[in-house]
């Protein structure tokens, strides 16, 4: 698709409605004044032919158009000039008795509308149009057309009286030449102004376009540039108070509020890699495996904001997840969970060893029972994984309030989780280390114990003396491990 400026489209926009007003005004204009000039001309023409009437009609008072008068009415047709061109007297039996080109003196003038204009006693008016290289060839048109240049004539039959009788008619053609070169004369100057007309308003229109229209968009546009560029302290310049200066203020606010959003979300992002920091300490600062459980799931709930969540980890012997640890679950539910690899929820994920986010609206058909039955709105479950070795899932189930679980809480529980699995392997390490030791120790001392039968048990005992005093002092359980 071809790339148009918007200065071009308003541009050729504008142009074409001057254009459309221009060309619409200037046909009205000149049809106006064609008319105007027309009018002129017939009122010229009738001021003439009446002329000419009341001459013959005050000859016929004194008797019969003689010689003399009709010689003086030939002068004063002929003194017009080249604008007669033709010019009949006829009588009452349209028997012609004056003729400007002499002839068909005394014979009867067949035409048409002198014969018209003596039988119904009215003067007849017509403007006629001829073709050219056809003669006389013509039609009779109402005016002047916009575009048709044709030669055109006058044509006025008017009867005249004596005594009240109809004595005969006066048969004039005038040409309409000198008003052709007055309507060429209204066509040029109408041509020009309007065509100075039309560069006036156009400029004048480009002129308030680009104070008005141009100047603003570039401003926005350049602000929204900077503000694509990640600049969001960028403010557009309010340059007037209609709606640019709206959407100006629109954009700021828009912007502002871009800014505050962007602020909030590197703060959450500082926030939740603190807290995996955090959660990582916490989880370095015990090897303990319950004491790990619960820091886990604590994070787990604290950070997503859930309702209830567990750890689940993967039985050697059974090969089952059973849950080791839990928040806002009932007991018994703790104790009877056990989930085959490739069951449910954690067992898919466990199998897959891939993270799952369920959300409200999510439609599928093999965890919607599970959904149903435990009234699950959304959930998050994530494997514990340790190198290449599913240990485990974490879940955590319905978040507070309206909202739901998004990706970004599936991403922190995912890095937690690969933080509480390396946790989990080192505890079950130190775990294996520290029963290594006791056996150790626990074999010396009764190799010891074996050489004297007085002092057999004698450790045994010691020990579960102090442990006990301890426990009765209670004291912590680290300190009753030193003990």
């Amino acid at each position: 698709m071809v790339h148009v400026n918007l200065r071009v489209k308003l541009g050729l926009t504008i142009a074409l409605i001057i254009l459309l007003v221009a060309g619409v005004m200037v046909y009205f204009f000149v049809q106006q004044q064609k008319a105007h000039w027309l009018e002129r001309e017939k009122e010229s023409n009738h001021l003439m032919t009446s002329f000419v009437v009341h001459h013959i009609e005050d000859s016929l008072a004194d008797g019969e158009l003689d010689e003399e008068e009709r010689g003086r009415l030939l002068e004063y047709i002929e003194a017009m000039g080249e604008k007669i061109v033709h010019f009949r007297v006829v009588d009452e039996n349209a028997r012609i008795l004056v003729s400007l080109d002499a002839q068909g003196v005394g014979e009867a003038d067949e035409d048409k509308c002198v014969s018209k204009a003596l039988r119904e006693r009215k003067t007849i008016e017509h403007i006629w149009a001829f073709h050219r290289g056809k003669g006389e060839e013509g039609e009779i048109v109402e005016t002047f057309g916009f575009w048709d240049r044709r030669t055109r004539a006058l044509e006025i039959v008017v009867p005249y009286f004596s005594g009240g009788r109809l004595a005969g008619a006066v048969h004039i053609y005038t040409s309409l030449v000198e008003l052709t070169a007055i309507i060429d004369r209204v066509y040029l100057q109408t041509t020009l102004l309007a065509t100075a007309t039309y560069v006036l308003c156009f400029l004048f229109l480009w002129i308030g376009l680009s104070r008005f229209v141009y100047r603003p968009i570039d401003i926005l546009k350049s602000a929204a540039d900077q503000v694509a560029r990640g600049d969001f302290t960028k403010r557009a310049r309010i340059v007037s108070r209609d709606e640019f200066g709206d959407l100006f203020v629109t954009f700021n606010r828009m912007t502002e509020t871009l800014s505050s959003l962007i602020a909030q979300v590197e703060a959450a992002h500082r926030q939740t890699k603190s807290s995996v920091a955090s959660v990582g300490r916490a989880l370095g600062s015990t090897l303990d495996r319950s004491e790990l459980l619960r820091t886990i799931l604590n994070a787990a709930i604290g950070v997503s904001g859930a309702q209830t969540g567990s750890v689940m980890l993967l039985d050697e012997k059974s090969g089952n997840l059973v849950i080791e640890a839990a928040h806002g679950l009932d007991e018994k539910v703790v104790r009877t969970t056990s989930q085959k690899l490739g069951q449910g929820i954690a067992g898919w994920v466990a199998k897959e060893g891939e993270p799952l986010l369920l959300i409200d609206g999510v439609k599928d058909q093999r965890f919607e029972p599970i959904k149903a039955r435990e009234e699950i709105k959304d959930a998050i479950c994530v494997p514990l994984r340790v190198k290449d070795k599913i240990i485990g899932v974490l879940n955590v189930n319905n978040k507070v309030g309206k909202e739901t679980f998004d990706h970004d809480d599936l991403e922190f529980l995912a890095a937690l989780a690969n933080e509480a699995a390396v946790a989990l392997e080192n505890a079950e390490l130190y775990q294996d280390i520290r029963r290594n030791f006791f056996s150790t120790i626990r074999a010396l001392a009764e190799a010891v114990d074996a050489k004297d039968p007085y002092t057999r048990g004698h450790s045994e005992r010691v020990t579960q003396y102090a442990l006990a005093i301890a426990q009765k002092l209670g004291l912590f359980k680290s300190e009753v491990e030193a003990v």
